[in-house]
Order: C-alpha cells, then sequence, then structure tokens
C-alpha cells in the first residue's frame, strides 16, 4: 500500500473542472503567474491553479485561498516543481490542493446561454471585433489593413481550400492545418479552431446543424459537422497549451470566457453592450480571445453565406 503523503498546508477547491478529478500520476509546474498556476500532466495536459472563475477551464481548479495566502504566508512554487494527481487531491512539493470540495464545472455551453442570439447581428459582431480584437494573431482575417502578416497569409490560404471543396458544404476538412499555427501561449491557430468549434455549437443547440448533418433552407444544402478526428490526429503538432485547449474543445468544453462572450452576444440590447462583451473576451491572453472570436465570426459568416439567414 502506498503511504499517503503529509501535507504542510492544505488548499480546499471552490471549483474544480469535469477533467480534472480524472487524472492520476505525476506532473510538473511549468510556469507560474500571481493568478495562476500551470502544471503539465505526465499525458500532455495542462492542469492550471486559478484565482477566478473568469480563468476556468475543464482542466481547471479554483482556489481562491491559495492566491490570497501565498505572498502573505511565503508559499512559493516555481516552474520544475515536482506534483502528484491523485484523484481527489493534487500536491506539489508539500502542499495539498483538495479538489473534492470543488463544485464541478463543466464548460458545456447550453441552451439556455443562446436566448436572444441573432445571426443578423453577425456585421455588429465583426464590427466590434475589429474596433476592439487585439493585433498580431489572426484580425487579418477580416480586417484589411492586419492581412500582410504571414500567419494571416497562411491561415487564409488554408482557409480558402476548406471552403473550396466538398461544393462548399463542409467547412472542416483542412482545418487541422491550422493546429499549432502561430506564436504565443496558445497558437493562434488553436485558437481560432476553438472558434469554429464554438460556432458550430451555437448552430446545434438554435437546431440549424447536428453532427451528421441537417436541412438547410437553401436547396436542400447540407451542413456537415467539423471534422474533428483530423484535428485529434495532429494534436501533437501544437505545444501544451494548445492541445490542452484543442482537447477540452473537442470533447465540447470550452472556456469560461468564451462561454461568457457567447452569453454577451445573446443578450446584448445595443452596439456599446456587443462592444463591451467583445471587449472583455478579447483582452484575452496576447491574442487568443481574439483569434477565437475571429473562428466563431468567421464560422458563422460562412454557414450565413451558404444558407442564409435563415436559421
Amino acid at each position: 500500500m502506498v503511504p499517503r503523503i503529509s501535507c504542510r498546508k492544505q488548499c480546499k477547491a471552490r471549483e474544480c473542472g469535469v477533467f480534472t478529478q480524472r487524472l492520476s500520476g505525476q506532473g510538473q509546474v511549468v510556469s507560474v503567474y500571481s493568478k495562476a498556476i500551470n502544471v503539465l500532466h505526465q499525458d500532455g495536459l495542462i492542469a492550471s491553479l486559478v484565482q477566478s472563475q473568469a480563468q476556468m477551464s475543464a482542466l481547471s481548479i479554483r482556489v481562491p485561498s491559495f492566491f490570497r495566502s501565498s505572498e502573505s504566508q511565503g508559499i512559493q512554487l516555481k516552474p520544475g516543481d515536482r506534483s502528484l494527481f491523485e484523484g481527489s487531491r493534487l500536491i506539489i512539493n508539500d502542499l495539498c490542493f483538495d479538489l473534492s470540495t470543488g463544485a464541478t464545472w463543466e464548460g458545456r455551453l447550453e441552451a439556455n446561454d443562446l436566448e436572444g442570439f441573432s445571426l443578423p447581428r453577425l456585421p455588429l459582431f465583426r464590427k466590434a471585433l475589429v474596433e476592439e480584437g487585439k493585433r498580431g494573431g489572426l484580425l487579418g482575417l477580416i480586417h484589411r489593413e492586419e492581412r500582410e502578416d504571414p500567419f494571416v497569409r497562411k491561415a487564409s490560404h488554408i482557409l480558402d481550400e476548406a471552403w473550396a471543396r466538398d461544393e462548399k458544404r463542409s467547412f472542416g476538412k483542412g482545418l487541422s492545418r491550422l493546429v499549432g499555427l502561430g506564436v504565443g501561449f496558445t497558437p493562434s491557430g488553436d485558437d481560432f479552431i476553438s472558434g469554429v468549434f464554438l460556432g458550430q455549437t451555437i448552430l446545434e443547440l438554435l437546431s440549424c446543424s447536428r453532427p451528421k448533418g441537417t436541412r438547410m433552407k437553401r436547396d436542400g444544402t447540407t451542413l456537415r459537422a467539423i471534422e474533428s478526428e483530423e484535428i485529434r490526429k495532429v494534436l501533437d503538432k501544437t505545444n501544451h497549451s494548445g492541445r490542452t485547449l484543442l482537447w477540452q474543445v473537442l470533447e465540447g468544453h470550452f472556456p469560461y470566457y468564451l462561454i461568457e462572450a457567447v452569453r454577451g452576444l445573446a443578450r446584448a440590447e445595443n452596439t456599446s453592450e456587443i462592444l463591451k462583451s467583445v471587449g472583455r473576451a478579447a483582452s484575452h491572453g496576447e491574442t487568443s480571445g481574439t483569434d477565437a472570436l475571429v473562428g466563431l465570426f468567421v464560422y458563422l459568416d460562412w454557414v450565413i453565406n451558404l444558407c442564409g439567414n435563415t436559421c
């Protein structure tokens, strides 16, 4: 029988991503910030200790008490520190994080999140994204002034080929070429793909699309599901952060900030509120929030061009 490790300090989780208690085995701290600590699990996924709900994902653990007390009590974690996942506990050095106390956080978009959502609002969404989006990622896919970026040119070429296939009825073929594209903690291509899958989920919940295809109102066109398996097969082509994001997205789970962005777009009553919602999401990370929203817009815009405003 393996003896339980004694801990100098225990921190109780407030919320736990749905996948966190399924992890077991060893890990290592890879990055430390004032409000987040990232731990790389032996399977190649990153679990994050975070301070606020806005940082949550299905692989996050919210422990605000740890971040409140770490500085005052001289508790320091650093990259390279070893960790152990025990299902209900995460142990780093002699610190124990009790996951059994945390409410389960799913990260799934629900139908009630979309109350008021309207595809005809897309021009306002695009305008807000051009005004509020961060430069340096894939904003150039919808903003002329940013189109000279080499990553934008490559992504544009990939998307042109994806659109041209199968009589424009299947958006997803070839999207796997975006995996790992760009630089940053999460590559821009990975964030863009997460937005595309968010768009597909929105349409599924609005009964405009289903994984096996559904009727669209123009000439019987069938909109098929995004080719997810080809993306799953190339997850090793991106970094650990990108792999973690895409792995969750392929399982149908999205970061908190993206779910909040969709809620904000659905509930916005005027242009000012759309700007605020887009601005909050676009500020996430260096360009991650912007790139994900670009992916969301591009996918929904493609659907509009394909089938009109009949959804």
